[in-house]
């Protein structure tokens, strides 16, 4: 298996640069550059899969790359004549087929799951700043923007990554304006937030998201896909992929909502 790359990176030329050691788990490594304002460069492995601006490497690899690790500090090479050993992967989200069904049981599975019952994110919060910005009501999407960006803790907190399910979801079904519209007011004020929430607003924006992103996009489009999708997300860190998934679930509510009342009208 090749090593695996965004195709959108900057890792595809060739360079030499010094990294602090942000984080080294079992399957993903944050690596932050030295006196740069470069992005964080996030190396992964196994079932977490390619992040925007990443590199994700086979597992043999990735164990012999982080056992090189000496300390807090890094040098990361990376030269273009390699580049018959990578995989260039695009990671820009098109359209997914949605089966209403299976989108209503992914909304019955996460809500029995009472996973955010009094917290920041929820499939209504979703559907709301949808909403706003299908009715380019842009002082209100502001402001629901504003109190998402940076609201709960960990790398990337809950009120992002729902704004990144979201985006994803209105990506996913055409509605690209709306889209670009919420992650373009997220990246804003994006300084509100941490270094990895940058990074994937950043691509949100651009239309990029994670594999994991694009996994759970594509997965609407039958009741086994939706229900199998659902019981793995609980794993995706300590709540991302409930809140990402509580995102997009809202912004394919609202979509479909929003195209059942263009049908009536025109009836």
């Amino acid at each position: 298996m090749n090593v695996r790359i965004d195709a959108a990176s900057w890792l595809l030329s060739s360079f030499e640069s010094d990294f602090e050691v942000a984080h080294s788990g079992k399957s993903t490594i944050v690596l932050r550059p030295y006196e740069t304002q470069e992005d964080d460069l996030i190396v992964t492995t196994g079932e977490v899969g390619l992040m925007p601006g990443g590199i994700h490497y086979p597992r043999e690899l990735f164990e012999q790359w982080r056992s090189r690790i000496q300390g807090t500090r890094v040098t990361f090479r990376s030269d273009n004549r390699s580049v018959e050993m990578i995989e260039l992967v695009n990671l820009q989200l098109g359209m997914a087929r949605i089966d209403q069904d299976a989108l209503l049981l992914a909304v019955h599975l996460l809500n029995g799951m009472r996973f955010r019952e009094f917290g920041v994110t929820s499939i209504d919060r979703a559907k709301a700043v949808a909403g706003q910005a299908f009715d380019r009501s842009t002082d209100d999407l502001a402001d629901s923007v504003r109190l998402l960006v940076g609201c709960g803790e960990g790398s990337t907190p809950a009120g992002d990554d729902l704004l990144v399910g979201l985006c994803a979801a209105l990506r996913s079904c055409g509605h690209l304006a709306e889209a670009t519209l919420i992650a373009t007011m997220a990246c804003d004020i994006a300084h509100r937030t941490t270094r990895a929430s940058r990074l994937y607003l950043r691509a949100a924006e651009e239309g990029r998201f994670a594999e994991r992103v694009h996994l759970l996009a594509g997965s609407f489009s039958h009741q086994a896909d939706a229900a199998k999708i659902m019981k793995s997300i609980r794993g995706w860190g300590a709540s991302s992929g409930l809140d990402l998934a509580a995102g997009m679930l809202g912004g394919l509510m609202a979509a479909a909502e929003r195209a059942e009342a263009s049908m009536a009208r025109s009836a």
